[in-house]
């Protein structure tokens, strides 16, 4: 799901959608040649409408999203009409596709781009399903990979590229939201994907595995040679381990939130180690290394699932493939140690440089990440659809001029 913007389109928002919180971010396009969009407004807020990727409040989606807008429009100085949207789901999966048409010597245009991808995104899909975006993709002219092909002649044109699809009513109460809103929305991207993008373009990785764990959800993206080769979605995250800290100590989910972030995973913890938390009126000692026994059951769970979908997705040459993880989940103390000490795989600790990082909680730097990630994607997707766009049009005016020279008498 895409719409070209029009030329004149100076500034976009980007949003965020997670299971605890919202980021919007306010991008105006650069005009300098590779330049990076210039960040004028982020804000976040709190978010409690989404539970297991499904929006359970559209009224407090609507709420939350437009009181985001109106700060952002403050503090960017610009109205927000338009509208991308970063999201994920448990029910997302990607598909890797492939797309040929067969040509007779003609000229690439636009028209024959559409054609392919259209062939190309002709997947089988449950009736439920949708494509929310193919990332990523390749085209081939006569056999050959080309990064432009628009004006070669071809007799033979290819598209390879990853499919992204997932249930059709989250697009269905996005659109309603952004009718509400009265704002266009131009497309809904994987925010893993987005997160993907944001550390290749940090840190210039060749072949990498983004583990992007966040509240609801851990996403896990394949990326090889500037592509996307698979991705897909693990329906536990850090609520879950909150959660089974709640039930196991019967105490409500704030504090057991409050009682997991103080457990460091490469501790061993004496059994007089005590939190103190306060339930009520009543004060109550808990050992550490209770809590850390119950975290340690959950993160423990999630990483089995994490190294079954990662052999799964390359069943060949898997062990040598680093891994980069993002995501507030993966900020635990000691979590990286923990990781280590049960993936046969190389973990590294990439550079993630967030320009709007002063004076902001880290949870809140790994969301702009996350957000800054969709820019880009959204930008780069964009930049190549309007390039074409420019050399269809400079391509059909030349020829009409052609025309109309050669047969003026």
């Amino acid at each position: 799901m895409s719409v070209k913007l029009a030329a004149n389109s100076k500034h976009i928002a980007f949003l965020d959608v997670g299971t605890s919180k919202a980021v919007i971010l306010v991008a105006e396009k650069n005009t300098s040649v590779n330049a990076e969009p210039n960040i004028s407004a982020h804000v976040v807020a709190p978010l409690k409408a989404v539970k297991k990727g499904a929006v359970v409040d559209a009224d407090h989606l609507i709420d939350t999203v437009s009181k985001l807008i109106e700060e952002a429009q403050l503090m960017s100085g610009r109205t927000i009409d338009r509208l991308v949207i970063g999201f994920s789901h448990p029910a997302m999966r990607g598909v890797n596709t492939y797309g040929v048409i067969a040509m007779s010597g003609e000229t690439v245009c636009q028209e024959h781009l559409d054609h392919v991808n259209r062939v190309a995104s002709s997947v089988v899909m449950a009736s439920e399903e949708t494509i929310f975006h193919m990332a990523s993709a390749q085209t081939k002219v006569n056999h050959k990979p080309v990064s432009d092909p628009m004006g070669l002649e071809a007799v033979r044109l290819e598209v390879a590229g990853h499919l992204v699809l997932g249930p059709s009513d989250i697009i269905q109460s996005f659109r309603l939201m952004a009718s509400n809103l009265g704002v266009q929305l131009l497309a809904v991207y994987h925010s893993g994907i987005a997160a993907c993008w944001e550390v290749f373009r940090q840190n210039r990785l060749n072949r990498f595995c983004c583990i992007d764990m966040g509240a609801g959800s851990t996403d896990l993206v394949f990326w090889d040679e500037n592509t996307v080769m698979a991705s897909d979605v693990i329906p536990i995250a850090g609520d879950h381990i909150t959660n089974d800290v709640a039930i196991s100590l019967r105490i409500p989910q704030a504090i057991a939130h409050q009682l997991k972030q103080q457990i460091d995973l490469s501790q061993d913890y004496a059994a007089d180690d005590y939190l103190v938390c306060q339930v009520g009126s009543v004060k109550h000692r808990i050992q550490k290394r209770k809590v850390k026994k119950i975290v340690e059951a959950r993160v423990g769970e999630l990483l089995s699932m994490i190294k079954k979908k990662i052999r799964a997705n390359l069943k060949q040459d898997s062990e040598s493939l680093p891994i980069v993880m993002t995501g507030g989940t993966s900020n635990m103390s000691g979590f990286h140690t923990f990781c280590q000490q049960s993936f046969p795989w190389p973990i590294l600790q990439c550079q993630q440089s967030l320009m709007w990082s002063q004076g902001q909680e880290t949870e809140d730097n790994v969301t702009y990440m996350v957000a800054q990630g969709l820019t880009q994607f959204f930008n780069c997707q964009q930049e190549l659809s309007e390039a074409n766009t420019v050399d269809v049009e400079a391509s059909w005016w030349g020829k009409l001029k052609q025309v109309i020279e050669e047969n003026i008498v």
